[in-house]
């Protein structure tokens, strides 16, 4: 099972043109045994279960390496991800309507080494299964850029807000309607939008 005790991280694989990498799972989980069958669907993996405590074998010839996750990256993700989620709560977005209950998102660092997992395999793909025991469908955002130059001068949490701010933009392909309708599989072109506003959770353990 992945080690609880892997810390938030950003994951870079310097190149002439290294990729930075953002896993982000949105609910919170308890610590339980991931590989348990009923955390999942028939014939899924968690992608928790016996994951490698460091580098996939995607990861092969890549050089990855690890940026741990400061307190300021930390603050960057909770202030925009919660600045856009009050936008939409107020009614200020235009085709949406105010939310009748949009709590505050706060940091779970016990359970960020979920999406880690996800992030150390270098494939940047969602994961069939993320589940807990009392979270079952928890949401998961992807972000990669490429870079030229030396990554080491990059502006990681200017880099995030980024990320964030494109995952929201996306309110401009939904409307109202998919809102009302929102299931919990939804998989189509606005769904990172969806999970920054729509999630029932309270909690943004993230890793990469």
């Amino acid at each position: 099972m992945c080690s609880p005790k892997v810390h938030n991280s950003i994951i870079i694989y310097p190149h002439s043109s290294p990729v930075l990498c953002i896993s982000l799972v949105l609910l919170s989980t308890p610590t339980i045994d991931y590989c348990r069958k009923d955390l999942c669907s028939r014939g899924t993996t968690h992608i928790a279960c016996n994951a490698p405590l460091k580098f996939g074998p995607s990861c092969s010839g890549k050089k990855p390496k690890v940026i741990p996750m400061r307190n300021s990256m930390k603050r960057v993700l909770l202030h925009e991800h919660n600045r856009l989620r009050a936008q939409v709560a107020s009614g200020d977005l235009r085709g949406y309507s105010s939310a009748s209950r949009m709590p505050t998102l706060t940091w779970d660092g016990q359970l960020q080494f979920v999406a880690g997992c996800n992030a150390r395999l270098c494939r940047f793909e969602h994961d069939k299964c993320r589940s807990t025991a009392q979270f079952r469908w928890a949401g998961q955002n992807l972000a990669m850029k490429s870079l030229f130059g030396r990554w080491r001068s990059v502006r990681v949490n200017q880099m995030l807000q980024e990320f964030v701010r494109g995952w929201f933009a996306e309110h401009k392909d939904a409307n109202q309607a998919i809102i009302d309708r929102f299931p919990a599989k939804y998989k189509g072109l606005t769904s990172n939008m969806l999970s920054i506003t729509f999630v029932s959770g309270d909690y943004i353990p993230k890793s990469s």
